[in-house]
């Protein structure tokens, strides 16, 4: 990759999510020969991309400058709209991506299926697999996603 990236006059590398094998690699390679990189990833919503510049979509998007959407303008039919497709992400309808195809909504039978008791106060973590973020973002608050686990029960 070194050798063909070194030969050739790429001003620009695109590829899909920038990270894994071969697409990491690849990726790095050009960085180091400064050429520059767009990364694509399908977005949940139908017919639509995430495109990040100079590093996979899973850096970028939450590096980006808070600047660039903290004081965007906001007005009812903005917030309507927003709200309309939040609304869509509990059966995806607009979504092309989503991870279950047939969640169980009925209360009860979550309980049965669980062992859980409702009656008394339930407490969910919304965990990522154990490596998987590790892997992609940065510590903040705790060296890894166990320790926040043990800490927090």
């Amino acid at each position: 990759m070194t050798n063909l990236v070194e030969s050739g006059q790429f001003d620009i590398a695109v590829f899909n999510h920038g990270i894994y094998v071969p697409q990491g690699l690849i990726t790095e390679v050009c960085r180091q020969q400064d050429v520059k990189i767009v990364t694509w990833n399908p977005a949940y919503r139908k017919n639509s991309f995430a495109l990040s510049h100079g590093d996979s979509y899973r850096h970028t998007m939450i590096s980006e400058p808070t600047d660039l959407w903290t004081n965007m303008p906001w007005d009812h039919d903005s917030e309507r709209e927003i709200v309309d497709y939040l609304n869509t992400r509990r059966h995806g309808t607009q979504d092309w991506i989503w991870v279950h195809d047939e969640p169980q909504e009925d209360a009860s039978k979550i309980e049965e299926e669980t062992g859980l008791d409702f009656s008394r106060p339930v407490i969910g973590m919304l965990t990522n697999v154990m490596w998987d973020a590790q892997h992609h973002y940065k510590s903040n608050a705790f060296s890894n996603m166990l320790e926040w686990v043990l800490r927090s029960i």
